[in-house]
């Protein structure tokens, strides 16, 4: 859902091959091809289908599609195709899975749960404006939804992907949830945009939310064994990453904190957007580093880069996509084109 800046870039699975052997063959590769579009054809770029694998959304005609182009053979495919437009895209982190957001007309949506090779395992209708899915790392087919109308008012909604039901709650809880050990959390509203909230869990049964820890949290989301959260201090962006906390300049945009973007790697590095100092969004321009975060140590990979809402990263995090429209590849400090829009 890209105008809600919701920020959920999935991870896909590393090959067989152990995760030194990974590395070094990524750092062989950084040679590939460049793939070039008509701009009136282009229209947004998904992300990483695989490590070497890019997915984006192409208008061909009256048909909007699904491409891949793969960066060391130059090879594109299309995985799938429709006539209505294609708003967003998103990988599940363990399976081979992409939920895909088309719209028909501006109040009515579907949700497309299609595998990696384009076949079709269930769509959803939706009546709303935008829609936010919250995936199950456990079961592809199992995940939540929140379907947003023109005021921000939101409804919720659970896919049982076993019995294959949809099931409304009749109070939504979170406007963004996420599952974590079969269960819906996500943040209950706060008095003051500013002030953060406390973490809470949805329990099915009584259809209420359960406080599950107080603090002032300005996002949460699921990581590994624990939860993650990004806690505001004062000035400061406080990260707790299984057990260990790090500190980064606070954000802020018309009256609300800015989340910065975030993904994790297939070895379980976190990797985020880090302010250069304390400010607002639009004072920061190219002010931002791309940094790791990973058993208490804080690693910047790259630095004066420009905000992205999202960020794009491959399994390995070994590369990135930067630019305006994610055309380039940025890749040990380099940036290089793997697209060129003309």
């Amino acid at each position: 859902m890209k105008r809600l800046g919701v920020l959920w870039i999935i991870l896909v699975l590393a090959s067989c091959a152990p995760k030194e052997e990974q590395i070094e063959q990524i750092e062989q590769k950084k040679e590939h091809y460049v793939h070039t579009l008509p701009s009136e054809t282009f229209h947004f770029v998904a992300g990483f289908l695989e490590e070497d694998e890019i997915l984006y959304v192409v208008k061909t005609g009256e048909l909007f599609e699904l491409q891949t182009f793969h960066l060391q053979t130059g090879a594109v495919r299309t995985i799938w195709e429709t006539k209505d437009a294609v708003v967003d895209v998103l990988l599940h982190p363990i399976e081979s899975v992409l939920y895909v957001q088309t719209a028909n007309s501006q109040y009515m949506g579907t949700l497309h749960i299609l595998q990696a090779d384009g076949q079709v395992l269930r769509t959803i209708d939706f009546e709303g404006s935008e829609i936010h899915v919250a995936l199950n790392k456990e079961d592809a087919q199992t995940f939540a939804y929140t379907v947003f109308a023109d005021d921000w008012s939101f409804e919720t909604f659970i896919y049982d992907g076993q019995q294959r039901y949809t099931r409304w709650i009749d109070a939504s809880p979170f406007p963004f949830p996420f599952y974590w050990n079969g269960s819906l959390y996500g943040l209950v509203e706060a008095n003051h945009p500013l002030e953060g909230s406390s973490l809470g869990r949805f329990d099915e049964a009584t259809e209420t939310v359960q406080i599950e820890k107080e603090g002032s949290f300005i996002a949460a989301f699921p990581a590994g064994k624990e939860i993650a959260t990004i806690a505001i201090d004062s000035e400061t962006f406080i990260y707790e990453l299984k057990g260990k906390t790090y500190e980064v300049p606070a954000v802020s945009n018309y009256g609300a904190w800015v989340v910065p973007p975030y993904t994790w790697t297939a070895d379980d590095r976190f990797l985020t957007l880090e302010a250069e100092k304390r400010a607002e969004l639009d004072e920061l321009l190219n002010g931002w580093n791309l940094i790791s975060l990973k058993d208490g140590e804080r690693v910047i990979l790259e630095e004066k880069r420009a905000m992205q809402y999202e960020l794009k990263c491959s399994p390995s995090g070994l590369r990135c996509l930067t630019g305006e429209r994610y055309e380039e590849i940025s890749q040990e400090g380099e940036q290089l084109p793997w697209l060129t829009i003309k």
